[in-house]
């Protein structure tokens, strides 16, 4: 069974996935899947289901509010803080800076707030949204109202614009347009990761300015139109690094599944002059403009 969006057996095979690399619970979930005649897979679900349920009943929903709000995005910010990267560093960083704003009004107009008509799943809602990885709306929330509002109100003006004097020296634009999926033969969550690998360095050694695309999931020719701005990048960085793009297929457990990556040297690309790069990356072509701006 699937829908857009939506596909039953992929959850299932995540959730076993998950549960076979935990002994005690595949046990206990064999046991009960043979006294009760279903899936591991959707005893798992079920059982996930009822206990949100009496959490729901017996202490209320800020519990899960809390769970939703606090739980995964603390995993996810202690895995940043151990990779080499600081972008998905920046990411976690501001979510908390949003999310700690929220609370801020929330509090303050609490006798608002708590008039309004299913409240609950709109802020729910709201989280997911700020840290989920197809949308990252708390990126959003910060460049649209907490730069441009309240940083000068904190003072902070002339860091904001050392920040951006820093992007205006030298930046490199990675404009994702098209990603065919065909050769995949089936459907897939899909994601494209851009960085730069300072030369010589190992596949897993230290790499920076890495950035996820938006993901989408589908099984034909995904249209992206989505600007990456790697900054800022000396003189230095541009004759000896690689830009490398990923391809990654998200998964719902553990990590990510690297389906392949291409490389193309920074040193390669005029300044000022945008180029056009299709590449095939297991075996799907994903098409991209590149400049170098300085």
């Amino acid at each position: 069974m699937s829908c857009k969006g939506f596909d039953i057996h992929d959850v299932k095979n995540k959730i076993k996935e998950f549960v076979e690399k935990n002994a005690f619970l595949n046990n206990i979930l064999t046991k009960g899947a043979e006294k009760t005649h279903m899936e591991k897979e959707m005893l798992f679900m079920a059982i996930v289901l009822v206990a949100l349920l009496l959490i729901f009943l017996i202490v209320g929903g800020e519990l899960i509010i809390d769970l939703v709000g606090f739980a995964y995005p603390m995993y996810a910010s202690l895995k940043a803080i151990e990779t080499p990267t600081t972008e998905d560093d920046k990411q976690w960083l501001t979510y908390w800076v949003v999310f700690s704003l929220f609370k801020v009004v929330e509090g303050v107009a609490d006798f608002i707030v708590s008039s309004i008509p299913f409240y609950f799943l709109f802020k729910v809602s709201f989280l997911i949204w700020c840290y989920h990885p197809s949308s990252l709306g708390a990126s959003w929330v910060y460049n649209t109202l907490i730069k441009p509002h309240v940083l000068p109100l904190l003072g902070l003006e002339e860091e904001i614009k050392v920040g951006q004097s820093r992007q205006e020296v030298s930046r490199l634009e990675v404009t994702l347009k098209t990603l065919d999926l065909t050769p995949l033969k089936r459907q897939a969550t899909i994601f494209v990761e851009v960085l730069v690998r300072p030369d010589g360095r190992p596949a897993q050694g230290i790499e920076n300015c890495a950035y996820k695309s938006k993901t989408v999931e589908g099984i034909e020719t995904i249209t992206f139109e989505q600007k990456i701005v790697l900054s800022p990048l000396t003189d230095e960085s541009k004759s000896s690094s690689q830009l490398v793009f990923r391809v990654k297929e998200k998964s719902t457990f553990g990590e990510d599944n690297l389906l392949g990556e291409r490389t193309t040297p920074i040193k390669s690309l005029d300044i000022n002059k945008p180029e056009n790069l299709i590449m095939t990356i297991c075996g799907c072509d994903l098409d991209a403009d590149v400049v170098f701006l300085k």
